[in-house]
């Protein structure tokens, strides 16, 4: 009898017990879940939000630095979310953060409240700059890879089904599936998916192309988060985690050193700390796996996370939040490179990276004085602009072959004329012997011949605005011409607004990649077979609105193509592919200029003054300080010109008030066009069907034909 009580005893107490670990870990309340979490950061110094196992897989309480580990599942991130948002708001101090990012993930796709697709909205730009603001050290970690095991492949085809919305096309239980029949089901649905997303290779298996599609998908928001941290002035660190033995045998060594190769690019472009322990000899008996999961079990996670920290504290626990333009977001960042000449310690340089220049700080030479963010036009916009009553003209210079080679009325070469004359220096952008655009220091009348025109591409302006102080200092007369954001840039640099010194800037469509201006370039000499020795956008031949593209070979030969037939234009102005994403937002684009001087083309001057009118260009001007009113009185004897309104330059002049629209797939064809080149990129992204280049071309003709009869 006495046994018979025990054993009653025992299953009630087991039956309680199971109920009790239901409740607590299974089935928690989002209320419940946050109060645990915050006896969690009081009880740890290293907490882990996320999945149950990875919530207790930390216990580093002697550490002398505060963290959490943020496991940022599909499945788990409701709560978390609710969690970090609630926890942050008692929280002030720095964190060592760690994002737990399984990089190939195939959970079920859904549209619930734990569905991959709430994964994806959660880890939107938006929603980081929302909910993830915890200032401090922040590890970014990575499980870049999953064995592709029966069980997720079996998922993986779930996914597919779901993305392709064709479930009841095969009205079959996936889960049924034995490992032959799903391979073969693999491949008939992956060859649409795979087509779809542009990822053909035929020297790789389905099945790790298909997980490098699901990579590429989470670099991208991965980058997201990078991109919020730096902005937000944490110190991410890139964490790879290391790869199994039965992953290194299912996985292409192909694959894997793609996949470590992509993630030491992303860590030094983003200027970040990396920690690699992909290959990582310790780890190489990490085999065993849990049930139906391919992370390592809590016993290797814990001994892998001891390592990463200890290893991440030895080497990057006192770096400083940074006070340098480190963090400033590249949705922000005008590629002005000012940073780069205020810098004492030249610690800032500007590679290319999607198209374009971005500053990267080198860490050993900052020594975080916080200059460069100060003083960066972008973040501080606090020169005071001269609100004086600005005056508006339609202008021309009355010398016809200056009018000609300039690109609209010829007003900034009379400009220059008259400054140069007067023992000045006009300093603008150029093209150099390589027919790359850069900013130089004119002194002469054959330099004006190098600075007029437009030139369709951002200029390198490094090192111009030391130059530019010193000559002032010097007391010298400087005119210093360029995009809005490179006058604002100088004027921050110098601090001041010099007596010495007159600016222009102009109506700015948005700043062009040189990046691509130069594989345009490479494009055409290699189509050519020579190199090309004169660039002249907005060429005159056929009129000065058909805004031909014209270009010179050293062989003699010349391309002129007219509008957006030319394959740059298009991409420029047509389609918006080669805008710079700062552009979208900027914020100088205003009625109230801060230089003296703003001009551009007149459009639509047939409608405001149809008797001036004759199709050779007419420059709108705009004179926003009494400095400038004072000159403009002193050349405009050499000028014919007319006063208008803003609203007559504005109606067909879009281009002073907002910027093109950048296209959406603007980073999909930046690296499209790395890969495969520029004639490659145009074809597949541009909007110009076959049939409009057909009838462009024969436009072309008809032009050409007309232009050598009147002759």
């Amino acid at each position: 009898m006495i046994y018979v009580l025990i054993v009653v005893i025992l299953v009630v107490l087991t039956f309680l017990a199971n109920l009790l670990y239901k409740k607590i870990v299974l089935y928690d309340t989002q209320e419940e879940q946050i109060i645990r979490g915050k006896k969690m950061c009081n009880a740890y110094d290293v907490v882990s939000f996320g999945s149950s196992y990875a919530r207790y897989a930390f216990d580093f309480s002697n550490s002398n630095l505060k963290g959490f580990n943020f496991g940022l599942l599909p499945q788990f991130l409701y709560y978390t979310d609710k969690m970090i948002r609630d926890y942050r708001k008692s929280y002030k101090h720095n964190a060592l953060v760690f994002i737990v990012l399984p990089v190939l993930v195939f959970a079920e796709s859904g549209k619930g409240k734990y569905g991959s697709q709430r994964y994806a909205k959660l880890l939107s730009k938006k929603a980081l700059e929302d909910e993830f603001t915890i200032k401090g050290l922040l590890f970014v970690k990575l499980f870049p890879l999953l064995r592709p095991s029966l069980y997720n492949l079996k998922i993986c085809i779930k996914n597919i089904m779901h993305y392709k919305d064709v479930v009841a096309e095969y009205n079959i239980e996936v889960n049924s599936l034995n490992e032959e029949q799903v391979k073969v089901l693999a491949k008939k649905r992956c060859k649409d998916w795979i087509k779809e997303f542009k990822l053909i290779d035929t020297q790789t298996d389905v099945i790790p192309t298909v997980l490098e599609k699901k990579f590429i998908e989470s670099r991208e928001i991965l980058t997201g988060i990078i991109d919020y941290c730096v902005k937000e002035g944490l110190r991410p660190v890139l964490v790879v985690t290391p790869v199994s033995k039965q992953m290194k045998e299912e996985l292409s060594d192909r694959f894997l050193k793609k996949v470590l190769y992509d993630n030491i690019q992303l860590a030094n472009k983003a200027n970040i700390p990396f920690l690699d322990y992909l290959e990582d000899e310790r780890f190489s008996h990490f085999s065993n796996y849990a049930n139906n999961s391919d992370f390592l079990n809590a016993k290797a996670r814990k001994k892998f996370s001891q390592i990463v920290i200890d290893d991440a504290l030895k080497k990057y626990s006192n770096l400083p939040i940074s006070k340098s333009v480190y963090n400033i977001g590249k949705d922000e960042c005008c590629g002005c490179m000012m940073c780069g000449d205020i810098c004492n310690k030249q610690a800032i340089t500007f590679p290319i990276e999607r198209g374009f220049w971005y500053p990267h700080v080198d860490n050993e030479k900052c020594t975080n004085c916080g200059l460069c963010k100060k003083r960066c036009p972008v973040l501080n916009i606090n020169m005071q602009r001269e609100y004086s009553t600005v005056e508006y003209y339609g202008v021309k210079t009355r010398n016809e072959d200056i009018r000609w080679y300039s690109t609209s009325g010829g007003f900034f070469s009379e400009l220059a004329h008259f400054w140069i004359s007067d023992f000045g220096i006009v300093v603008g952008a150029a093209y150099d012997d390589n027919c790359t655009i850069v900013h130089y220091i004119g002194t002469s009348e054959e330099d004006i011949i190098r600075l007029r025109q437009s030139k369709y591409a951002q200029s390198r302006t490094e090192g111009i605005y030391k130059t530019v102080k010193d000559m002032l200092i010097d007391g010298k007369k400087i005119l210093f011409c360029g995009t809005p954001c490179q006058v604002e840039a100088l004027y921050s640099f110098l601090g001041k607004r010099p007596d010495n010194l007159l600016t222009m800037d102009f109506f700015c469509l948005g700043i062009c990649s040189p990046w691509v201006y130069r594989k345009y370039l490479d494009m055409l000499e290699s189509q050519y077979k020579t190199k090309v020795s004169c660039v002249w956008f907005k060429n005159k031949t056929y009129g000065w609105r058909s805004i031909s593209t014209k270009v010179d070979f050293v062989n003699g030969k010349t391309y002129l193509v007219t509008g957006n037939r030319d394959p740059f234009m298009r991409a420029f102005v047509a389609d918006a592919l080669s805008i710079r994403p700062n552009c979208q937002n900027c914020k100088f684009r205003s009625k109230h200029h801060i230089s003296d001087f703003t001009v551009g083309d007149f459009w639509g001057l047939e409608k405001v003054n149809p008797d001036v009118d004759d199709n050779k260009g007419m420059s709108a001007l705009m004179i926003n300080t009494d400095k400038a009113h004072a000159v403009f009185s002193q050349i405009k004897v050499s000028l014919d010109y007319f006063a208008t309104t803003y609203d007559d330059i504005v109606r067909d002049n879009f281009s002073v008030e907002k910027p093109l629209a950048m296209h959406p797939k603007l980073n999909e064809f930046m690296d499209f066009m790395e890969q495969n080149g520029f004639k490659a990129a145009i074809y597949k992204y541009s909007s110009l069907t076959r049939k409009e280049t057909l009838k462009n071309k024969l436009c072309d003709m008809k032009r050409l034909i007309k232009h050598i009869l009147k002759r």
